[in-house]
């Protein structure tokens, strides 16, 4: 079983599962969180160290995440970036936000920039999860930013780095 889109190079991008098959697996219960790190820091990166970040991403994807990540510092400028962060928490969807609570924990972090896809303003249930998304982060005691493009310039984060696009950045709480 599976279920594919087509990014923004043309390619086709497929999801498999055989979780209702006899001995099938999935992606996993519950899904897992992607940690998305541009590919700089992770050179960097000591295995078995903790990763620690005081403000990160969260959107829907690994992929979108993989690629916002590594284009973001080309965007930003390094003090830019020291505040709105780099890693993103890839959601296996909108309604799954609160998969990243324990890892927002783990990695010490302070701020969450809340980047659903655009579609967050025209899909009611991506909005739904969105404002319930902003709750949850509010009532754990993080600051939150939403982050918003026009839907007509990009349907993930990814898409609109990738045209070197900027969203806007609106603080929350």
């Amino acid at each position: 079983m599976g279920s594919g889109y087509l990014n923004l190079y043309g390619l086709r991008c497929h999801t498999f599962s055989s979780a209702k098959k006899p001995e099938g697996t999935g992606s996993g219960n519950p899904a897992p969180i992607h940690v998305a790190v541009p590919t700089s820091k992770l050179k960097e990166w000591k295995e078995g160290e903790s990763l620690k970040a005081k403000t990160v991403w969260l959107s829907e994807g690994p992929l979108k995440c993989d690629i916002a990540s590594d284009c973001i510092g080309k965007l930003y400028d390094p003090l830019e970036i020291d505040d709105i962060g780099d890693i993103f928490l890839a959601l296996p969807g909108a309604g799954a936000w609160r998969l990243a609570l324990p890892v927002l924990k783990e990695m010490g972090v302070e701020q969450v920039n809340i980047c659903f896809d655009a579609d967050a303003v025209s899909n009611v249930y991506v909005k739904k999860h969105l404002m319930e998304c902003a709750k949850g982060l509010k009532e754990e005691g993080y600051r939150a930013n939403l982050v918003l493009w026009n839907e007509d310039e990009a349907k993930g984060i990814d898409d609109l780095f990738i045209k070197n696009r900027l969203p806007h950045i609106k603080k929350l709480f």
